[in-house]
């Protein structure tokens, strides 16, 4: 009876968003989006912070958008990598694509 009612109380998470494993092609796009989109951030507003706040905080709020939802995308990246991690101990190849995600992150926020 003690175990149902702990299992009455367990989180219930929706990880659809996330990629069913390491092989999911939706990784490589969003890795390939990932990048241009950061890229398309950092020549849009290098240097541009204050004067877009000053003139329009409608295109501020904007850009602030574009962050989120760049990392966002970062997130839902490297939660995947963490779940993964944490479940499944089967994957031969899996330090090198760490390695591999982790290097296009790194490139991505230094842009941001």
């Amino acid at each position: 009876m003690e175990s149902q009612n702990k299992k009455d109380f367990a989180p219930e998470w929706d990880l659809k968003d996330l990629y069913l494993d390491l092989q999911d092609k939706r990784i490589n796009q969003d890795l390939e989006n990932l990048k241009k989109l950061a890229e398309k951030f950092n020549i849009k507003n290098q240097g541009q912070i204050e004067l877009i706040f000053n003139n329009s905080i409608d295109d501020f709020f904007k850009m602030i958008k574009e962050y989120e939802n760049i990392f966002e995308l970062i997130s839902k990246i490297e939660i995947t990598e963490m779940i993964l991690d944490e479940l499944s101990e089967c994957f031969s190849d899996k330090n090198q694509y760490y390695a591999f995600i982790k290097a296009i992150i790194g490139k991505v926020k230094s842009k941001i």
